[in-house]
């Protein structure tokens, strides 16, 4: 990812938090889809317990925003991988980003492979 990509997502969700907004969707003025940013928010590699994934839990539409991009903004190296192995990123410094774009229905549990306690859910369903 381009560094000009990088500092969007995060301008975008540091304006996010301060609106009090806790889902981030990017919408592309080229096209109808939207992406969903997933934050892994500072401290979570040292506080076990203490939070995850932010959100933790999101539901996407196949054809509307069934993009997802998670940006590490921890100083610890974090991973985001399905459960059922359907998708896995590269480790990720700080600052770093993985974008995975669901096609199939269904309810993907995800994992942070160092750290155990952070876990999500994308429940991904089809355009009504």
């Amino acid at each position: 990812m381009k560094k000009s990509t990088k500092i969007f997502y995060l301008f975008a969700f540091i304006s996010a938090l301060a609106i009090g907004v806790s889902t981030l969707v990017l919408a592309s003025p080229q096209d109808s889809q939207s992406t969903v940013v997933i934050i892994i928010p500072r401290g979570v590699g040292h506080l076990p317990y203490s939070h995850s994934f932010l959100p933790s839990y999101i539901t996407v539409v196949i054809g509307v925003n069934n993009t997802v991009t998670w940006i590490n903004l921890d100083d610890h190296m974090h991973t985001v991988t399905a459960y059922n192995w359907s998708f896995s990123s590269p480790e990720l410094n700080m600052y770093d980003s993985f974008t995975f774009t669901f096609t199939e229905e269904g309810e993907y549990r995800y994992r942070c492979l160092p750290h155990p306690w952070m876990e999500g859910v994308v429940k991904v369903v089809k355009k009504k």
